[in-house]
């Protein structure tokens, strides 16, 4: 148990080191945003942070999304927040892969993508087609629940 949890903080420590390095675009971008939420909670959540926010107080309209470490969770529906905190956790880890490439990769087609769905959602689930189906949610979905053992968001 004492070799597991020194593994525990090694990767802990080592997941830090590789946000505020290689991930550094976007976690500095996190932290710019969390300057500008006035009303928040912030709570530690595996290795990141949430950012527990009103959206509808703020002038950050953009809902629940992942910078780096940081997991901003907004308006949240108690019933389902573990399965979306475990999709979210998918997009830190795709912070610790891709890095600075997280901004144009993950955040340009997540962001995209989001838009595409949300306006034609009776249409795309008609055909089958949900948010998780596509890249890049489908891998943080899937990396979430591989790590924390627990179903993400299936919508």
């Amino acid at each position: 148990m004492v070799n597991m949890m020194k593994n525990s903080r090694f990767l802990r420590t080592l997941s830090y080191m590789i946000q505020w390095t290689w991930g550094i675009p976007q976690n500095l971008l996190a932290l710019f945003l969390l300057g500008k939420i006035k009303e928040k909670q912030i709570y530690p959540y595996h290795w990141s942070l949430v950012i527990d926010y009103d959206h509808s107080k703020e002038k950050i309209k953009f809902g629940t999304f992942t910078l780096g470490m940081f997991i901003f969770l907004s308006n949240r529906d108690e019933k389902n927040e573990r399965n979306l905190l475990t999709h979210e956790y998918g997009h830190v880890m795709q912070s610790l892969l891709y890095g600075p490439l997280f901004l144009p990769i993950v955040g340009y087609f997540s962001y995209r993508w989001f838009k595409v769905y949300w306006k034609n959602q009776k249409e795309f689930n008609d055909k089958g087609v949900f948010y998780t189906d596509k890249f890049p949610e489908k891998q943080a979905n899937q990396w979430g629940e591989k790590l924390l053992h627990h179903p993400g968001i299936h919508w």
